[in-house]
Formats: structure tokens, sequence, C-alpha cells
């Protein structure tokens, strides 16, 4: 599995504590949560499958909210 050690959440956005000042275009769910592996200081990201862009963050922060075209992975 190569999202191990990652908690999986559909339709989850997690605001703010990104990584990067943009998002990054990833092609699936698993390629987002590679790219926050190999990211230093990555401990969460979300995902849109609708627009293929994947947000690494530091932290889940204040735990998020619910939104569709969202999943999130958090450690």
């Amino acid at each position: 599995n190569v999202c191990a050690g990652f908690i999986r959440k559909d339709d989850w956005d997690i605001p703010g504590n990104d990584l990067l000042s943009s998002s990054v275009q990833v092609s699936d769910y698993a390629s987002c949560c590679v790219k926050c592996q190999t990211t230093s200081g990555c401990n969460a990201f979300v995902y849109s499958p609708s627009t293929n862009e994947c947000w690494p963050k530091t932290s889940i922060g204040d735990g998020g909210f619910s939104r569709s075209d969202r999943i999130s992975g958090f450690d």
C-alpha cells in the first residue's frame, strides 16, 4: 500500500497549513500521497479528484470540514 501510515478520509477538506505556495498537479490520490511522503515536513494532504490538484500540508490544524470533491490523508 503506497499510502501506508496515512488515514484516508473521503469528502473531507483541511484548510490552511499548506507547505507549498500553490497546488501540485497529480494523477490520483496515491500520487498525492507519494508527493506528501517525499516532501519534507508533510504530515497531511488534500486531493481533488475533479481537478487532480494536491495540497501537501504540515498538519491537519483544526481538523477540517466536510467538502465534496476532496479526499484527505493524514498520519
